[in-house]
């Protein structure tokens, strides 16, 4: 992924020492995650724990690019970044609120396939939207290619 692509910049101009410092905060940030959320919130907290700490370095070694290359990125990039964040926080929330209103009517399969199915799509509805919304130029593109028929 972002992080093994900025790992690789970073031994393209000789500097490995980066990419390690940016591993071993992935694994302490990891293993703090792992024991405040797994208690409270089991299998989810554990995931979601890997999930944030798979960011950590991606989010470290770019951030320490862009001090060494100003212009390494367009603003362009950096605001739909931040705006992809927001829509991503947006779906989480959308994503946890329609399971936990879901979860109280499980009786049976159907609505438990139902509690995996329905937080799961209006997640995506309500990412899809959001960066139509906010004009994140990939998902402007991507629509104007599927109209196109690409």
């Amino acid at each position: 992924g972002v992080q093994a692509v900025l790992s690789r910049a970073y031994y393209a101009v000789q500097s490995g020492r980066m990419p390690l410092v940016t591993g071993i905060a992935s694994i302490v940030v990891n293993f703090a995650l792992c024991a405040l959320l797994a208690p409270k919130w089991g299998i989810a907290g554990l995931t979601a724990a890997s999930s944030i700490a798979a960011t950590v370095p991606a989010v470290l070694l770019l951030a320490a690019l862009m001090r060494r290359y100003p212009n390494l990125l367009r603003c362009g990039f950096a605001s739909d970044f931040i705006k992809t964040l927001v829509c991503a926080a947006l779906m989480g929330a959308v994503v946890i609120f329609v399971r936990d209103t879901l979860s109280q009517f499980v009786d049976s399969a159907a609505v438990r396939v139902a509690v995996v199915l329905c937080p799961t799509l209006a997640g995506i509805a309500v990412y899809f939207a959001a960066t139509y919304l906010m004009r994140v130029r990939v998902t402007r593109t991507a629509l104007s290619m599927l109209r196109r028929g690409r």
